[in-house]
Parts: C-alpha cells; structure tokens; sequence
C-alpha cells in the first residue's frame, strides 16, 4: 500500500490442521519416568491420590523408558496437539523522499523504512513455535518438537539509495 510517499507491506503465513508431537512436553512432564531429566512446572498439578482429576501422570520411579536408546513406550497422542497458527511474518514501513528534495544530493531515490519480522503468532499450540522441525533436513519428522529453537523476532531500519 502507498500514501503520499509512505508504503506499508506486510506478509501473512498461515497452516491449518496440523499435528504437532510435543515430544518437550513428553520429557519434562512425564511423571517421573525420563531419568535425568527435569521437569515443566505443571507437574506440579500431577495426580497424587485418589480423586485428583488432571491430566498430568502421577510421580514414580519405575521408568518406562529412557533417553539413550531404550524403548519409548508411553508415548501417547496425549502429546499430539493442534498447530494450526496464524503468523505476522513480515512488516514494513518505508518513506520515499520527494524527488525534488532528493535532486539536490545528486541521487536519484531515497528510501528510508523500518522492518519487523515474525511480530506475533497466533496458535492454540503449548510449545513455542507451531513451524517446527526439530530433525532438521529429515521431511518425514515435519511437526515433530523436542528442543526446537522458536524463530526469532527480528528489527532492521534501513535506507535504499538509488544512484
């Protein structure tokens, strides 16, 4: 969009029905069952004694599985969660200076602008980033999370210079 030397631009990106394996979730609240690993705060809120209605497993100390090869066997589609999102990818702002202002420097445009990139995210997913792929190149682990670094939130001012 242009106005009287403004221009506005921005970019949506959305996905809708996607599945993501919140494998943070299944480490760090896991009821006691990962060896050497901590926990999420909501473990807390993990069922204790008869009549507590949660959804967080109980405490104990017969591990049902482990970190280092050993077979995963509670893993349940209790981690499976929606990741639908809606994101601001990018945001922009720019200023064009009128050409008789910038005549008198001897160029021929001049742009000043201001850029944002992925401002907000709008999703009903727990973890931190709904466009996850924590095994890198590998296409068939798409949407599956265990330590993925969320995509930064990025500021850039800049100027175009036409010569």
């Amino acid at each position: 969009m242009n106005y009287k030397g403004f221009d506005l631009g921005f970019t949506l990106n959305f996905e809708r029905g996607a599945k993501i394996m919140n494998m943070n979730r299944f480490f760090l609240v896991h009821g006691g069952t990962q060896s050497n690993i901590g926990y999420l705060a909501n473990q807390l809120d993990r069922w204790q004694q008869p009549g507590d209605q949660t959804d967080i497993p109980r405490l104990t100390t017969n591990p049902a599985s482990n970190n280092y090869g050993g077979v995963v066997q509670n893993l349940s589609d209790r981690y499976l969660e929606d990741g639908s999102f809606l994101r601001l990818r990018t945001l922009s702002l720019g200023y064009n200076v009128p050409k008789e202002v910038v005549a008198k420097t001897r160029l021929n445009s001049l742009r000043l602008y201001v850029q944002a990139a992925n401002l907000f995210t709008i999703t009903p997913y727990s973890g931190l980033d709904p466009e996850v792929n924590s095994q890198g190149g590998v296409a068939n682990t798409k949407n599956f999370d265990w330590a993925t670094v969320p995509q930064p939130r990025t500021f850039q001012v800049g100027l175009t210079v036409g010569l």
